[in-house]
């Protein structure tokens, strides 16, 4: 195949910890198996698809972590910085007349065997595509900065060592295009960050070319001054980067508006949440102009083997989500996923997958309007969406105390000790971590 043939993107997005990694890696392995060159991107900040394609190595757990409980050890407190005086860290030293070393080298594209075609997997790093773009890009930058601002050289440095807000998305678009012409690639399927991050980088066109008026803006004084002068103003370096900045833009921007070349999956859980953030990221999209043509429902709950309650009133719920979904997403084609238990590891694991719920090739517009595609065992979750029953009004009503807590409610004073100011709650996406502060936020209220 020759390199003049485009190859078709496919983005995975969604709210984080929903699957999306699992469902991209194998949507590129069953492409893969059907003859065809794919390339699988991550944009993820916080990479997971090497794990996922169980390249990251085995899980090794500490002695003992498996025993949960027992009393919980707090850091020692930190020394108080009260009256201390912040310090700074050193300006960079000027580059001015410095030449630019080589970037580092960058980061190669990993082979997963596969049964018929190519697949090849990357996380892009961020900071190292950062580093190779600004390279040979920097002196005409500082050059704009300096014809358009009153900062001297040293500010410059600084200003250019800044890490701006969106340069990790911005730069993740620009080396995506990098990496994929490098090879003839039939297919290109980008596992993404959770929506806000996406969000961000499939907006990073439309900021390109607001850049790219900025930069022009501050060259505009002194192309007057030079023609006002010396009667003719002659294009530099500068100027070339200002239209390089503008044509990718232009075709960064095309390709995400157009069908036939970019398709977009969405992929949720079967819980409420997880189907509000996915009407306002795809709302967001198709505000941009962009696709969504298929709605993934991940880790829907199987038919219990025998009587199980909580099992019953789990699929209940999923069934109403379901339902809410297939409404919310009208002509879009809906493939619901199995909770399989265990995540799918490794190629056979998500050839497994892949083949269960029918992913594979590239998803075409043609397929919008089709039948709902559901999985054998999640088939038999339709019906009508039956709401449970509404709660009694807890107001002024007085919580019941936990017995296994105590009066003093020790688990509480262990997480949050007097005195204590602030408290993070951080984890993987899709964990918990809002639950979680929510309650604790109560708790302590």
């Amino acid at each position: 195949m020759g390199r003049g043939v485009a190859p078709h993107y496919h983005f995975v997005g969604g709210k984080g910890g929903v699957g999306k990694t699992t469902c991209a890696a194998a949507r590129a392995v069953a492409a893969a198996d059907s003859g065809r060159r794919v390339l699988i991107v991550s944009t993820d900040p916080a990479h997971s698809l090497l794990d996922v394609l169980n390249l990251g190595g085995p899980l090794r757990l500490p002695p003992g972590s498996h025993q949960l409980g027992g009393p919980l050890r707090l850091p020692p407190k930190p020394p108080s910085t009260r009256g201390v005086r912040p310090s700074f860290p050193p300006k960079p030293p000027s580059t001015r007349g410095a030449r630019q070393s080589s970037p580092p080298s960058r980061r190669s594209l990993i082979r997963i065997p596969t049964r018929r075609g190519e697949l090849r997997a990357v996380e892009l790093d961020a900071d190292g595509a950062f580093r190779r773009w600004m390279g040979p890009r920097r002196q005409a930058l500082r050059t704009i900065v300096a014809r358009g601002t009153y900062l001297d050289d040293d500010d410059i440095d600084r200003f250019l060592a800044l890490s701006l807000p969106g340069v990790n998305e911005l730069i993740g678009l620009v080396e995506l295009e990098r990496l994929v012409a490098r090879a003839p690639w039939n297919d290109v399927v980008v596992d993404t960050a959770p929506t806000g991050h996406t969000l961000r980088l499939l907006a990073m066109p439309q900021i390109l070319g607001r850049i790219a008026g900025v930069l022009d803006g501050m060259l505009a004084k002194h192309r007057f001054l030079a023609e006002t002068l010396g009667g003719e103003y002659r294009a530099d370096r500068t100027d070339a980067l200002i239209t390089e900045i503008e044509r990718e833009s232009g075709e960064l921007g095309a390709l995400l508006r157009d069908s036939k070349r970019c398709a977009f999956s969405w992929v949720l859980l079967p819980e409420v949440a997880a189907l509000e953030e996915a009407r306002d990221g795809v709302r967001a999209l198709e505000d941009a102009s962009m696709t969504v043509a298929e709605i993934i429902v991940n880790r829907v709950a199987p038919p219990a083997s025998g009587r199980c309650d909580f099992c019953s009133a789990r699929r209940r719920s999923e069934a109403g989500v379901i339902a809410a979904t297939r409404a919310a997403f009208p002509g879009r084609s809906l493939v619901a996923a199995p909770d399989l238990g265990a995540e799918p590891r490794g190629v056979p694991a998500l050839r497994r997958f892949a083949r269960t719920i029918k992913l594979g090739g590239p998803l075409r517009l043609r397929h919008l309007g089709g039948p709902l595609r559901l999985p054998p065992k999640p088939q038999h979750l339709g019906g009508p969406l039956r709401l449970p029953p509404k709660p009694p009004s807890s107001r002024h009503a007085r919580l019941p105390k936990d017995p296994e807590c105590g009066a003093d409610h020790g688990w509480l004073e262990a997480l949050a000790p007097r005195g204590l100011r602030l408290l993070v709650i951080a984890g993987k996406g899709g964990v918990g971590k809002t639950s979680c502060a929510a309650a604790l936020a109560l708790a302590l209220a």
